[in-house]
């Protein structure tokens, strides 16, 4: 009888570190939900801020050329696509930075989940081990 005693005290210590981890594991993913997140409302914004710029530049180019008696035609259309071409690119480098982000926050919740295995599975073989000795004696 007294054997058991020790695995009970085993399997509630087992069972709280495993408490105690699930706990730490779901507030590890809701950080990283978070940080994705915010990353996406970054993106967004930044998004945002880009075509606002792209568009008073297209208007202040137009006056420019209006003032200055230039048609949209010819030079002023070449002016005018490459301040576009400019801006598809500041584009792509935001999505390309975006996804770096993205990407480096799932890898960081993939070793999260690897490691919350990892201590379930350690805390498996603790109580296991614990057992085996509360019978062996």
């Amino acid at each position: 009888m007294a054997a058991y005693i020790p695995l009970a005290i085993a399997a509630a210590s087992a069972a709280s570190s495993m408490a105690q981890q699930n706990a730490q594991a779901k507030a590890q993913n809701g950080a990283l939900a978070q940080n994705q997140a915010d990353a996406a409302r970054d993106y967004q914004a930044a998004e945002r801020e880009r075509q606002q710029r792209l568009a008073r530049s297209q208007a202040a180019q137009r006056a420019g050329f209006a003032a200055s008696g230039v048609s949209a035609d010819g030079s002023g259309a070449a002016a005018l696509t490459n301040l576009l071409a400019e801006s598809e690119a500041e584009r792509d480098q935001l999505l390309q930075a975006y996804q770096s982000q993205v990407s480096s926050l799932a890898a960081a919740g993939r070793v999260n989940l690897l490691r919350q295995r990892q201590q379930w599975l350690n805390g498996g073989r603790s109580l296991a081990g614990s057992a085996f000795s509360a019978f062996s004696q």
